[in-house]
């Protein structure tokens, strides 16, 4: 077991340690804590500031990006395939949508792999199945496009729910 510190050792006499430090040197103790708190304070705040800079500078970008109505299209489909309806347009979705498309999916790939996901919404032991239980449904947006592989599977599944009418909401193609 560890000693405690010697400044806050219990004396129950009242008397003072001979090896505890004198009041110049606890006094000088604090200070010099004192001083390493202020300056990671300091630090702190720095970083908080360039922190709170870099997240404005994305979501500008975001806000900004040249294909922000497709992007919407592909999400907006995501929502009413899936009746998300209530669901925001995120910065992750954004840049899931963004991602898959900067990796050469187009539009129609994307809404394919979401009407495979919206066919086969429920997952049991790595299989998609189009009914299940509440605590099987996995539907988030990032399950079809979270990768180009996820993608690919997908639009498998998306062709399957297409050919066998388990799809609803039609996508408008380009």
């Amino acid at each position: 077991m560890t000693e405690p510190a010697r400044h806050l050792a219990a004396v129950p006499t009242g008397e003072v340690p001979a090896d505890a430090p004198s009041y110049g040197e606890a006094l000088s103790l604090l200070e010099k804590q004192a001083e390493e708190i202020a300056g990671l304070t300091v630090t702190i705040h720095s970083q908080a500031g360039i922190i709170g800079k870099q997240r404005a500078e994305l979501e500008e970008r975001l806000e900004n990006h040249p294909r922000r109505a497709e992007i919407t299209r592909v999400i907006d489909h995501w929502r009413r395939a899936l009746d998300h309806r209530k669901s925001k347009l995120s910065k992750d979705r954004v840049k899931l949508v963004a991602d898959r498309l900067k990796d050469g999916y187009s539009l129609d790939q994307l809404a394919l792999a979401i009407d495979g996901l919206a066919g086969f919404p429920y997952r049991s032991y790595g299989d998609r199945l189009k009914a299940g239980t509440p605590a099987q449904r996995d539907d988030k947006m990032s399950t079809a496009l979270d990768s180009g592989e996820a993608v690919e599977r997908f639009a498998v599944l998306g062709h399957r729910a297409r050919k066998a009418g388990l799809i609803e909401v039609v996508w408008e193609g380009a």
